[in-house]
């Protein structure tokens, strides 16, 4: 098999009862209709024994034009939740569950 130099696959180790799973909306506002889907997803992590919080940006009616926030605070908000070491994945809401 030819080698086309790409790295390797880096498989993060996979989640366990007690680490920090934060949830994180940094694509768009958090409307109204959605707060219950992350309240029971919160509820559903904790139950399965993870710590659970939530990112400053995701809260109902932060609105910067059809975002949640500037440019500048998305950043800021991703290069955060990218300085913990140890993140398995992501975590999606999905609409209307």
């Amino acid at each position: 098999m030819t080698d086309y130099g790409l790295p390797s696959l880096l498989r993060p180790r996979a989640l366990r009862a007690g680490d920090l799973v934060v949830i994180a909306s940094l694509s768009g506002p958090l409307p109204a209709a959605y707060e219950p889907n992350v309240e029971q997803t919160v509820g559903v992590l904790t139950r399965m024994g993870f710590r659970v919080r939530r990112a400053p940006l995701l809260e109902v009616g932060r609105q910067r034009w059809r975002s949640a926030a500037t440019p500048a605070e998305i950043a800021a908000e991703l290069n955060g939740l990218r300085a913990r070491r140890g993140n398995a994945g992501a975590l999606g809401v999905p609409k209307g569950s």
